[in-house]
């Protein structure tokens, strides 16, 4: 005799082994293996919640009692289109920073804080507005398109006259650029 055919897995709908899709014999006979528990571990975003609840995927919201937006101080945030409308409108008087921020990327992140702080210790500071791009896809995606400049996450856009006077993404978004660009665009105005 040869040897048995090995069994064949298909997908099963709806079912997850920790993110990737469950895997079931679909061979009848075989028994389908038991669907792991969910650890209980501490909420991803605020990092400091007791409760019992295990974390969201990432593509979805963590716990509800522990999540928020964003927090947005120094930030100004950016919700709607009407907000976007008068952000871009306080440009045309003086330049603005516009902050695109994804709350599940590290390093967003880590640009979120870097800004934050330096944000916090400028005494006359240029408003800077934060756009989460998780919650408010469709704000972000209209962001692109009037100013002309393709999405990114994290991306920061100095915006000055209606025009983006300076952008970066990923890595560039850092307070050591935004503040050589802010003072590259002010010396320029004075000029």
């Amino acid at each position: 005799m040869g040897k048995p055919a090995a069994p064949t897995f298909a997908r099963a709908r709806g079912a997850s082994y920790g993110g990737q899709a469950r895997r079931t014999c679909t061979r009848p006979h075989l028994p389908h293996p038991p669907a792991p528990a969910a650890p209980a571990r501490t909420c991803r975003t605020c990092r400091t919640c007791t409760c019992p609840h295990p974390i969201a995927p990432a593509r979805t919201r963590p716990h509800p009692t522990c999540y928020s937006d964003p927090v947005t101080d120094p930030f100004l945030p950016l919700r709607d289109l009407d907000a976007l409308e008068a952000a871009l409108a306080r440009a045309e008087r003086e330049p603005i920073i516009i902050f695109k921020h994804s709350p599940t990327c590290g390093t967003s992140a880590q640009a979120w804080h870097d800004l934050s702080g330096w944000l916090a210790t400028r005494e006359a500071g240029v408003p800077a507005y934060l756009v989460d791009v998780r919650a408010r896809r469709a704000l972000s995606a209209a962001i692109a398109g009037r100013l002309g400049i393709r999405h990114e996450s994290p991306q920061l856009l100095l915006v000055h006259g209606g025009v983006v006077r300076w952008h970066g993404s990923h890595w560039h978004v850092n307070a050591l650029e935004v503040q050589t660009a802010l003072e590259a665009l002010t010396l320029a105005a004075q000029a």
